[in-house]
């Protein structure tokens, strides 16, 4: 071979190097990740390729009928002065089943050879290891040519395998250059054999390949398929240089050869770097042992001496130039693509770090002892969130939520109690209706039935209602005759009388069950509008205890406070300092939302009227005295409101326990979905421990709602506190006559005596108030001067005659103001109980109870984790392909960085 001529005219120092660069990274697999640029020779089967690859090298390749390379070979030259001299190795990138190595590996097969003639050989033997894997390979070193042949008994041959055959060559002779030379491709084959070996010839003509297609001019071109492949992967042909051969079979004159020509010449088929025609030995000159020497000079001579081709340029002609083609344009791009290869390589490597990062790591720990520090892990996460601490605080926001919400439905389970008979609210209703058609002032209208303490109508002035210091006496004595109520519906409004009732539908009678008692059927809600200024006729506070904070501004206008609940008031003031929640600006909000009658579940209650009383007390008399009301007729009636508790408070357990659940499951997925068997199992744990806790809290309160149903207490001040204040409610409207006051009682409804007891000091007001403070004023005193000391204007209530349903509003006002005393019980105790023995006592169990399940204390713990941390088959191999790119990766890293720096310094 003619080949140190080009080396030493083409080739400068640097190029070598860079030559002996792109190898050393092919070496190390840098081609598996990278883009390196490299030189490969594809060609049909029986197209020459073999004869081109040995004309370049200058050695004998392995040749057989049919398909004889089987795996690719990667000839590696480099001009040396000496003796010749080559080294047959195998890269290993890929096992026995075509999945990628871990880390990629070359050796050295066999000896070095300095003859020529043993070279074949020494590929046969080669290329037999690479496609018997499962043969030791110092056995097939002294495998013959007729034992290669015959193979090995029970070792079955790949029909081919990208593993490499690497062959490097050195010596005086030779073209600093590489080039691979890939298996034939072949037609006539399985199915699956043809496609396997395309998709091996393009894995490696992609990106930045010179691609030398090999063409037998015997045949049309556009029936090649490696041109076709080439054209796949190159599509306008900057990359592939066509390499015809066999000009020698075209018979002289025939026009085969002028059509030959018009594609060596550029007129069709155009490429780049267009064709190169080359002639090599027959078969016949091969058996006398023709020399590569002189086979370049008969290949010389030939084109010189026959036509067409001797009529051409001689540049396009021989083996000779189209190596000195191929070597610079290998060289340019490799010198091109330097830059892109350090930047390709520190992106890949970047992002392979990220994704081995992303994958979860390999269990290096004793399988038992890796579950007992998950399980702690999990743990200590979902403590945090038990805990509030920070960044964890949605679950225990969410509990207060729920908390709140069984609140507000608890409070709306007050009882409606109203201190006059059906009848008579009924009358009133209907009179005050007629007087309203007969003034003329307005039509007939149809009243709407009242919700759960609801007024059927907006008060126009409502701000001023339960204001008082924002009117006047003049004024109150002045608009008390013309305030007007307008219905829901905004159409029509109706005036009402000093003396009269509400617009309001008559409440039906409580229906009484199988044992006597009252029936606790509630009518369906209405909607609720809010006030012409935006504000919810529902929009004060929630119902404090009398002598709250907020009825000092009526403490000093009322004319029916006495001395004894003023000292009341300033006791529950003192008791209060830290405020019950429903008795601090919050119960504004409960207030504004206690006004929709369906709000967070709450039920519409029935009305309760004296004779619903009076016939419970009749119904509950057994063996008392006379003129005794049986306790069991109000243990009934504090029943009535306590029924709905149950139902309330486990509603409140349920809610709260979905938040935490959904907390601790998805605590369980991230500590352990990426075991599938694990993760079910794990789940299915934390779900009976939930449930353990959830049958144990609902224990504690079925308990304590079974004592609630008792009625005790022991705060007896706050209980009598409230009690006079509700009975001096009843009885002033009853003192009266005055329904319209019950209508401003319900208009303020649950929401505290603050509002209720203002409207109703309102109501009370005439037009001579004033005068009628100084006949108090006289009364008093003439009653001081006969001995009766310390009275107060509130004490003259007393001298009215006795109502006969004194006692049926007495009963009122004890189990409402036992409402008050039980309803400040249930709402801190139930949350409690639940955020003590649910939320806080599952950690307490967790790391106990899962250990258990898991059985982590007996022999057989260990191998049973071992089976749960089984890892999925496909990420395993994931993780091996990406530690193998990662290694190549940094290897050529530190090629390409002493490449740089050694080049920096010449």
């Amino acid at each position: 071979m003619t080949g140190a001529p080009l080396s030493q005219t083409e080739y400068a120092a640097t190029t070598k190097a860079l030559l002996q660069l792109v190898q050393r990274l092919t070496s190390i697999g840098a081609h598996a990740v990278l883009d390196v640029p490299r030189v490969v020779v594809i060609g049909n089967q029986s197209a020459g390729k073999s004869s081109v690859v040995e004309a370049i090298s200058g050695i004998t390749v392995p040749r057989d009928s049919g398909t004889c390379t089987r795996c690719p070979m990667e000839c590696r030259m480099a001009y040396r002065k000496g003796t010749w001299s080559c080294q047959v190795s195998i890269r290993w990138e890929f096992d026995g089943t075509d999945r990628p190595l871990e880390e990629i590996s070359e050796v050295q097969f066999g000896n070095e050879i300095h003859d020529k003639n043993l070279v074949e050989l020494a590929l046969r033997r080669a290329q037999f290891a690479v496609l018997h894997p499962d043969v030791e390979v110092d056995k097939v070193l002294s495998m013959s040519h007729k034992s290669l042949r015959k193979g090995i008994a029970g070792s079955v041959a790949l029909p081919f395998s990208r593993n490499v055959v690497c062959v490097d060559l050195e010596g005086p002779d030779m073209t600093d250059l590489s080039f691979i030379d890939l298996p034939g491709l072949i037609q006539n084959e399985d199915d699956h054999l043809v496609k396997l070996v395309e998709s091996l010839v393009v894995s490696h003509i992609q990106g930045n390949a010179l691609i030398l297609v090999t063409v037998p001019m015997t045949d049309d071109l556009e029936n090649q398929r490696a041109m076709t492949l080439a054209r796949q992967v190159d599509s306008k042909g900057k990359r592939t240089i066509g390499v015809l051969t066999k000009p020698d079979v075209i018979s002289k004159g025939s026009r085969s050869r002028d059509l030959w020509m018009d594609v060596i010449e550029g007129r069709k088929h155009r490429l780049t770097h267009g064709y190169f025609c080359t002639r090599q030995p027959d078969d016949d000159e091969r058996d006398k042992g023709i020399t590569a020497e002189e086979a370049r000079k008969f290949e010389e001579t030939y084109f010189a001496t026959n036509t067409p081709w001797s009529l051409s340029s001689k540049e396009r002609f021989g083996i000779r130039n189209l190596s000195k083609t191929v070597s610079p344009l290998l060289a340019k791009i490799i010198k091109d693509t330097l830059p892109v290869l350090s930047k390709k390589t520190a992106q890949h490597l970047k992002l392979c770090s990220a994704e081995l990062q992303a994958l979860p790591e390999p269990i290096d720990d004793e399988p038992t002892e890796h579950m007992r520090n998950l399980i702690t892990e999990l743990f200590e996460q979902f403590n945090d969130h038990v805990r509030g601490n920070e960044g964890h605080t949605a679950m225990i926001q969410g509990s207060r939520t729920i908390f709140e919400k069984f609140k507000r439905r608890v409070r709306s389970t007050a009882p409606d109690y109203i201190p006059f008979l059906k009848k008579e609210y009924d009358q009133a209703l209907r009179n005050d209706a007629t007087r309203t058609n007969e003034s003329g002032d307005v039509d007939m209208v149809d009243v709407p039935s009242r919700g759960h303490f609801t007024s059927p109508i907006e008060v126009v002035h409502q701000s001023e209602l339960t204001n008082p210091r924002k009117r006047s006496r003049d004024e109150s004595a002045t608009e008390s005759n013309h305030k007007k109520y307008k219905t829901l519906d905004g159409s029509k409004t109706l005036p009402v009388k000093p003396v009269g009732v509400g617009n309001s539908q008559v409440r039906p009678p409580v229906a009484s069950n199988t044992n006597g008692n009252p029936s606790t059927a509630r009518p369906q809600p209405e909607t609720q509008e809010p006030y012409s200024d935006g504000s919810s006729e529902d929009s004060s506070e929630e119902e404090a205890p009398p002598g709250d904070k907020n009825n000092e501004e009526y403490e000093e206008d009322s004319d029916i406070a006495s001395e004894r609940e003023a000292e009341a008031e300033a006791e529950l003031e003192a008791e209060a300092q830290g405020r019950d929640d429903d008795e601090t600006d919050d119960d504004e909000a409960d207030a504004l939302e206690a006004g929709s009658p369906n709000q967070d579940g709450a039920r519409v209650h029935q009305s309760i009227y004296l004779d619903d009383v009076r016939a419970q007390i009749t119904g509950s008399i057994t063996r008392e005295l006379p003129n005794n009301v049986p306790f069991r007729a109000k243990e009934v009636l504090i029943r009535e409101f306590q029924e709905e508790w149950t139902e309330l408070a486990k509603t409140c357990l349920n809610d709260v326990r979905g938040v935490v659940t959904a907390v601790l499951r998805a605590r369980v997925d991230e500590i352990f979905g990426r075991w599938l068997l694990l993760h079910s199992h794990m789940r299915s744990h934390v779900d009976a421990l939930i449930q353990k806790r959830y049958q144990k809290t609902e224990a504690f309160i079925d308990g304590f709602l079974e004592a609630e149903r008792s009625p005790f207490t022991l705060n007896g001040h706050y209980y009598q506190t409230c009690r006079d204040k509700w009975l001096s409610v009843y009885r002033g409207a009853r003192a009266k006559k005055t329904i319209a006051l019950m209508d401003v009682l319900h208009a303020s409804g649950t929401k505290g005596f603050e509002s209720s007891t203002i409207a109703l000091a309102k109501n009370q007001r005439q037009p001579d108030d004033a005068s009628k403070e100084e006949k108090q004023a006289v009364a008093l005193a003439a009653l001081a001067s006969l001995g009766f000391q310390g009275l107060t204007a509130a004490d003259l209530q007393m001298l009215h005659k006795p109502d006969e349903y004194d006692t049926e509003m007495m009963v009122m006002a004890e189990v409402r103001s036992y409402f008050q005393v039980s309803y400040k019980r249930i709402i801190d105790t139930i949350p409690m109980f639940i955020d003590t023995f649910f939320v806080k006592g599952i950690p307490v169990d967790l790391r106990i109870f899962l250990r258990e399940q898991l059985c982590l204390t007996d022999e057989s713990a260990s191998s049973r984790c071992e089976y749960y941390f089984a890892e999925d088959d496909n990420t395993v191999a994931r993780r091996q392909e990406l530690l193998s790119q990662k290694t190549t990766l940094k290897a050529v890293k530190d090629e390409l960085d002493n490449f740089s720096m050694s080049h920096k310094k010449q």
